[in-house]
């Protein structure tokens, strides 16, 4: 029986290197192990449930309020990174993308902080286990936005997606900020709708652009809406924000007929609905105060106090427990709080699994 770590060693003469909690038995088992079969990967859900939050995280999960001031954040980030920096050694290349990196500081700058590409990834395959979702895909590239789109056009069944895309135009993506293209097909007609937390078409216009091509190219007129209420008003998390809405639209099988919208927006020849009213679950990250108490004003009370679909809490027990008075203004740090989860779940899982199992996890969502 041999126990083979991370570390290059030999053993009975044979090289043995980036293999961890392998166990194999018998003359000519280790032979074959190493040398003759792959070995199977486990499966998604068992990698998953390998994964273990060390103890400060757990004492920090206690009083994210500490987080709501900048200079902890940036402390804490800072510990993060540091620790992810000492994990990656040992698992070379991740994924086959320009830019091989999970995550970035948390600090005042959006496009060096939160999560990047694969590290949305690696959390939409958490989520996408842990809540039972299908359709929850990251597209590292347009061209992956692209395609997929295109595949769900010519398959005739009735689906819903979620596409968590950035705003770059690289071949290889490194995006300063991402976004959620939601799609519904259903009888053949097909809905889009892009989620921005930003607001602004700044950054949208671009990936609408895109779409629009893909339904000229396959000859379809669908239905597009565009979110541009400014939820995201901190300069981070915007990828957190996108996974958000992407689990929330798939778990609200009512978001088309629940959306309202008011004007539109020109782009090229084409007219795009401009959203007007988002369902309750795309506001438990809202930022600002002042934001709240406009959506409040314009929905009612009731809105507040229904439990989310597919969530069992409201909209009001999301905002009390993670509403604080900051420099006399009310913020909303549950996004805040998220980000650092997402980014110790990243780090627990380079510590807890073999370097296989994490490249299984980004692959498994992540469109390239």
């Amino acid at each position: 029986m041999i126990y083979a770590n991370n570390h290059y060693q030999y053993f009975n003469e044979y090289f043995i290197c980036n293999v961890k909690d392998v166990i194999a038995w018998g003359s000519g088992a280790i032979t074959d192990l190493f040398f003759t079969k792959t070995i199977p990967p486990m499966s998604v859900p068992d990698s998953l449930g390998k994964i273990r939050l060390n103890a400060d995280y757990q004492e920090l999960k206690s009083s994210w309020q500490s987080l709501s001031l900048v200079s902890n954040r940036k402390e804490e980030s800072q510990k993060l990174r540091d620790e992810y920096q000492n994990l990656t050694w040992k698992h070379g290349q991740l994924v086959d993308i320009q830019h091989d990196k999970l995550f970035g500081d948390l600090g005042s700058y959006s496009g060096i902080s939160g999560l990047f590409m694969p590290g949305v990834a690696i959390i939409a395959t958490h989520l996408k286990e842990k809540k039972g979702l299908d359709g929850l895909f990251v597209c590292a590239t347009r061209k992956a936005l692209c395609t997929k789109m295109e595949e769900i056009i010519d398959d005739p069944k009735d689906q819903r997606c979620a596409l968590i895309v950035g705003t770059s135009t690289d071949d290889k993506d490194f995006p300063l900020h991402k976004m959620t293209v939601c799609i519904e097909k259903k009888d053949g007609v097909l809905h889009i709708a892009l989620l921005d937390s930003f607001g602004s078409d700044s950054f949208s216009s671009g990936i609408i652009h895109e779409i629009l091509g893909v339904c000229e190219k396959t000859s379809r007129t669908p239905e597009i809406f565009l979110s541009v209420d400014s939820r995201e008003r901190a300069g981070y998390g915007c990828g957190v924000f996108a996974l958000q809405d992407a689990v929330s639209f798939l778990q609200d099988e009512q978001f088309f007929q629940y959306i309202d919208f008011g004007w539109t927006k020109t782009y090229g020849d084409r007219q795009i609905e401009v959203i007007d009213t988002l369902p309750p679950g795309l506001m438990i990250g809202a930022q600002t105060g002042s934001g709240i108490k406009a959506y409040k004003k314009k929905e009612g009370q009731k809105v507040f106090d229904q439990a989310i679909p597919g969530r069992k809490k409201t909209l009001d027990e999301y905002l009390q427990k993670n509403s604080l008075l900051v420099d006399g203004k009310t913020q909303n740090h549950y996004i805040t709080k998220k980000t650092f989860q997402y980014q110790q779940f990243i780090v627990a899982a380079l510590k807890d699994l073999m370097t296989e199992e994490v490249k299984n996890i980004i692959h498994t969502t992540l469109l390239t």
